[in-house]
């Protein structure tokens, strides 16, 4: 066999081998086209809000920043125990208030690792 049979043969099989990849890709295709058209893609809701909670979050965390200018207040005057009490009673509602709202502000972002499954749920 000489380099230019060698080379025709090597043709013909790559042509037979196209022409049957493309059929199995072409079926393959129209297979996917059916099932597209058979099933629509679920559309994205948003998570229902519970209000609740976020004003709670909200509640909570204005009122331990009031909390803590009134310990800076007192601290201000030389009433150091009050301050220590007001500081104390402000870390109290700050922590879950703003924990809260963190997950909250990711939530309404959209970000894909926070849910309202999250929080805690208040019943009504």
């Amino acid at each position: 066999m000489n380099i230019s049979q060698q080379s025709t043969n090597f043709d013909s099989f790559q042509t037979s081998e196209n022409s049957s990849l493309r059929s199995s890709t072409q079926k393959s295709q129209a297979k996917k086209r059916e099932v597209r058209s058979e099933s629509p893609p679920p559309l994205r809701r948003l998570p229902k809000t519970p209000w609740k909670t976020v004003f709670l979050s909200l509640f909570l965390t204005f009122a331990g920043f009031l909390l803590v200018t009134t310990g800076f207040h007192n601290l201000h005057l030389d009433d150091y125990w009050n301050s220590f009490l007001y500081f104390l009673l402000a870390a109290m509602l700050l922590i879950p208030g703003l924990y809260h709202l963190h997950i909250i502000v990711r939530v309404v972002m959209g970000s894909p690792d926070y849910s309202y499954d999250m929080l805690t749920q208040i019943d009504d």
